[in-house]
């Protein structure tokens, strides 16, 4: 094999020494949730990391920053992990989410008015045993936040997996502060803003429902 290169030709800096670099220096690092993996019965994050390819990063459960039940909800979402561990004989990364989350609240605790407009990233469409619907959002830097039906919609009568898709960014209006609570539905325009009606006006409409001979349209 010859050692000559190119006119030009740049070495590309080796992944795991740019990883350990970042695992010195405790900086987060972009992933993906591809998979989950189970480790003496604990669900555990597979993950991928988009500047450095072939390398896998693993998160157990207790690590994620998440409750158990929200854990498969991940797969396929986009995470930010501060790495642990790094194993290049088996090409494994040991990281976690759980401390950039904690550092993320303090950061909101701080930040944050009563009031303010933020956006927050859908990160799951939750439906309970008795069917109520929410809203699981991120608010900023990972921290989670479970929007009731009441406070999530946009328009009534319509369940939330028809008003939102997975990774959608809407905004919210922050509602109380520690705890943290905020309301999309309170963030959204007045519609009677953005109308303009005349009193024998025809309009066309779509019903909504029909209770007790009332038409909601």
């Amino acid at each position: 094999m010859t050692n000559l290169r190119p006119e030009g030709y740049k070495d590309s800096a080796d992944n795991w020494e740019v990883l350990f670099q970042i695992k010195e220096r405790n900086r987060p690092v972009a992933a993906q949730v591809g998979a989950i993996d189970y480790v003496d019965g604990q669900a555990v994050w597979v993950l991928s990391f988009p500047y450095f390819m072939g390398v896998k990063g693993y998160v157990p459960a207790q690590e994620s920053g998440v409750d158990s039940q929200l854990v498969p909800r991940f797969i396929g979402q986009d995470v930010t992990v501060l790495i642990k561990g790094l194993d290049r004989e088996n090409n494994m990364v040991a990281c976690s989410r759980k401390e950039l989350v904690e550092q993320a609240y303090e950061l909101l605790l701080e930040q944050l008015n009563v009031g303010d407009i933020i956006p927050v990233t859908v990160r799951a469409i939750m439906l309970d045993e008795l069917r109520h619907s929410s809203l699981m959002v991120d608010i900023g830097g990972g921290y989670l936040l479970e929007i009731p039906y009441s406070q999530a919609r946009k328009r009534v009568s319509i369940p939330l997996r028809q008003q939102y898709t997975v990774g959608e960014t809407v905004n919210a209006k922050v509602m109380g502060l520690d705890p943290i609570s905020v309301s999309i539905h309170a963030a959204l325009p007045d519609p009677w803003d953005l109308v303009d009606f005349k009193r024998g006006q025809f309009i066309s409409g779509t019903v909504h429902r029909v209770v007790n001979g009332m038409v909601f349209i």
